[in-house]
């Protein structure tokens, strides 16, 4: 059996009918073979859809972070179908603050320092992973201000501050 191509471009190995060889491009491509015996002949169009290869596009140091403050940032990739689930590969984030499945890494964290972790979209069978890095710091607080809310004095912390000071409390 010859099967040549009569029209559309995809590399279709005569001899034994295979399709074969690199994408160079997504999207959806059209081709039309033509299959010839000693006696039949007949042709037949297919489409064959190629995504692009998961990459993920965010930067790696990711928006830096307030302990005891609420937190939310998004990782980002391309490719694939489009749809992405995220997880974490290795590493850690700090306690109180987790990667959605959406890839929304949020919460309150509850430990200041510098989290190295690596995170992996999945799209359809298609993977891509990326270490990032996210810094906690702690607020600065006016220590005039602490004592004065302590001694349930006129000052004012924001909620923030507040939860930044129930954190500690909560390690005595």
């Amino acid at each position: 059996i010859s099967i040549p191509f009569t029209s559309g471009d995809a590399p279709l190995e005569s001899a034994t009918g295979k399709l074969a060889g690199t994408p160079t491009a997504a999207g959806a491509f059209e081709f039309t073979v033509l299959a010839v015996s000693d006696t039949l002949r007949d042709t037949r169009r297919f489409t064959i859809s190629v995504v692009a290869p998961v990459t993920i596009t965010s930067a790696a140091e990711r928006r830096a972070a307030v302990m005891g403050a609420a937190y939310a940032d998004t990782v980002r990739a391309t490719g694939g179908s489009g749809v992405f689930e995220w997880r974490l590969a290795s590493g850690e984030l700090p306690a109180g603050v987790a990667l959605e499945t959406s890839g929304v890494v949020r919460g309150t964290p509850a430990t200041s320092g510098s989290f190295r972790f690596t995170a992996t979209a999945a799209s359809d069978d298609l993977t891509a992973q990326r270490e990032f890095t996210l810094v906690v710091s702690k607020p600065a607080l006016a220590a005039n201000a602490v004592l004065d809310a302590l001694l349930g004095g006129s000052a004012t912390l924001t909620a923030d501050e507040r939860s930044f000071l129930d954190l500690l409390g909560n390690r005595n």
